[in-house]
């Protein structure tokens, strides 16, 4: 039998009777900021197969387009909705039954469903530290933020406007929403990470998006064409992002996501584990 881990693409062929190991792919997926890595070095940085020769490469999916104008920030001090329209949350961060394998796996992101194409934007200002092919997530883009304490993941998008090393400021777009890697459509798979002494840990966004949502349905201006703007978007959806705004209730927001309950898993312990980055 053949097992591969989504995120990292890494495979193992077992024998009947041999038990799935913690994790497939090498040991240095394993390492994290408390075992050596310095505080500036992502747990990614070797911890998937990119490309393989049978795949397409990274340059096939850079600059396809003309890289649509940034949109305005909030001066970074909460996160920015992370697309430049309204758009529905598929999957919410936590335990649930994966649509593809049907059976109970740990979602690491938030999944916001939207047109493919639909542009991509940067929550906080940072720098890229990966922008490749990543496995399960497809063509994947890692910003790192606050001082290399923070990072957003956006995953399974169809083009990219970025390479490692770019700073971009909140409201850059940095892609294009696709269907990459392990997707039943197109849609923008998010996450957000944190630094911690235990190392890095995943941590809901979900409170986060509603309030950023909430904040961009505000801003739409009386007699402003909504027909583009709110295209293949169901109404119904938006209940509570309509009613956070309308009662303009004020979420604690910092540069920060302020999880409900962390989830105190290390970046290492994840890696071990099947990515469900849907």
């Amino acid at each position: 039998m053949i097992f591969s881990e989504r995120s990292t693409g890494c495979q193992a062929v077992l024998q009947p009777g041999q038990t799935v190991p913690s994790s497939i792919c090498p040991p240095v997926l394993g390492t994290t900021a408390s075992s050596g890595n310095s505080a500036g070095s992502s747990g990614y940085d070797g911890g998937y197969n990119s490309v393989s020769a049978s795949l397409p490469s990274i340059q096939d999916f850079y600059n396809l387009t003309v890289r649509p104008p940034a949109r305005l920030s909030n001066g970074n001090v909460s996160l920015l909705f992370p697309l430049t329209i309204p758009a529905v949350i598929t999957s919410v961060f936590g335990w649930r039954i994966h649509p593809i394998a049907g059976e109970s796996r740990f979602h690491s992101g938030t999944d916001i469903g939207a047109p493919q194409g639909t542009p991509v934007l940067a929550a906080f200002s940072g720098k890229v530290q990966i922008a490749d092919l990543m496995g399960g997530y497809g063509l994947a883009v890692v910003l790192r933020h606050d001082s290399d304490t923070e990072e957003t993941l956006y995953g399974h998008m169809s083009e990219i406007f970025v390479k490692p090393g770019d700073t971009v400021k909140q409201g850059d777009v940095i892609g294009r929403v696709g269907s990459t890697g392990y997707s039943t459509g197109p849609h923008l798979h998010f996450e957000f990470h944190k630094l911690t002494p235990q190392g890095w840990v995943v941590l809901d966004p979900g409170q986060a998006l509603q309030y950023s949502l909430a904040q961009m349905l505000e801003g739409v201006k009386p007699g402003q064409d909504t027909k583009s703007l709110f295209a293949s978007i169901s109404w119904k959806s938006f209940t509570k992002a309509l009613e956070m705004a309308k009662a303009k209730q004020k979420i604690q927001s910092t540069a920060t996501v302020a999880p409900t309950t962390p989830k105190l898993e290390t970046r290492s312990q994840l890696l071990g584990q099947p990515r469900t980055g849907l």
